[in-house]
């Protein structure tokens, strides 16, 4: 299977609430004019993105996901390469992730992230790189 990721056009955001609105039914994801998204895109669809928000003290990541037929191919690892890369580096970058997605926690802790905090979300935080 071939994908590119690559940033998101303005005119493709009714596409990419529609794929929000898919996988995560109970999510308010808002996507600003000021944010960082990056999608996955096959065959001319949206199957992936990536939404960052800056922060006071850094990103947020606000959002990452995989339509279900395209996960554990590789998807959700380039998203959030590519778009890691595209941030400042000297800044934190956190997000927050049920403690069941055993999948997206793995992913995020071999990218650089590591939990703050414990409970039925984890916040996991990338710091800084010097």
């Amino acid at each position: 299977m071939k994908f590119i990721v690559r940033p998101l056009r303005s005119d493709e955001l009714p596409e990419l609430y529609k794929l929000i609105a898919s996988l995560f039914s109970s999510a308010k994801i808002d996507i600003g004019e000021s944010d960082t998204v990056f999608v996955a895109e096959i065959n001319g669809t949206i199957v992936g993105f990536a939404s960052f928000s800056k922060k006071s003290r850094g990103f947020l990541l606000n959002g990452l996901g995989v339509k279900e037929e395209f996960r554990n191919q590789g998807v959700g690892k380039q998203l959030l390469i590519k778009s890691l890369g595209s941030l400042p580096r000297d800044v934190p970058i956190s997000l927050k992730v049920q403690a069941t997605n055993d999948p997206a926690i793995a992913l995020y802790v071999k990218n650089g992230f590591f939990q703050k905090k414990y409970g039925d979300i984890f916040v996991m935080v990338k710091l800084p790189e010097n």
